[in-house]
């Protein structure tokens, strides 16, 4: 509409048409805001699905690190193990040692202390 058209118009007609552009221009507002806030769901969306990709990449590294943490244990604990074992075995084969010197003892002054009562035994009976 040209300005002469409009210069042609009462006052009801002019009131008319400018509730009737007022009214579109708040379904066109509201549409706006609407459209705006769909905009911003869907960026909230995509900063979430980024969100939770990182978080995902976070999580496998944890995963990662507690799984070679495992493995490091379980190496430490077998290393651990044989060495102990190592060591049970050196004290083991000690104790026999000192058993079968213990027992060599004991064998030798036996037979000695036997020597010497036959020994006795045949002075007494020489006698």
């Amino acid at each position: 509409m040209n300005d002469r058209e409009l210069k042609k118009m009462s006052r009801g007609e002019l009131v008319s048409l400018l509730l009737e552009e007022k009214r579109k221009n708040e379904a066109l507002s509201a549409e706006a805001d609407e459209l705006r806030r769909l905009l911003g769901d869907r960026s909230l969306a995509i900063e979430r699905s980024g969100s939770m990709a990182e978080a995902a990449l976070a999580l496998n590294g944890v995963f990662d690190a507690a799984d070679a943490a495992c493995r490091q244990y379980a190496e430490n604990v077998e290393a651990l193990t044989a060495r102990r074992n190592e060591e049970a075995k050196r004290g083991a084969e000690e104790v026999l040692r000192e058993a079968k010197r213990g027992s060599e003892a004991i064998l030798a002054e036996a037979k000695r202390q036997g020597e010497a009562l036959l020994r006795e035994a045949k002075r007494r009976s020489e006698e």
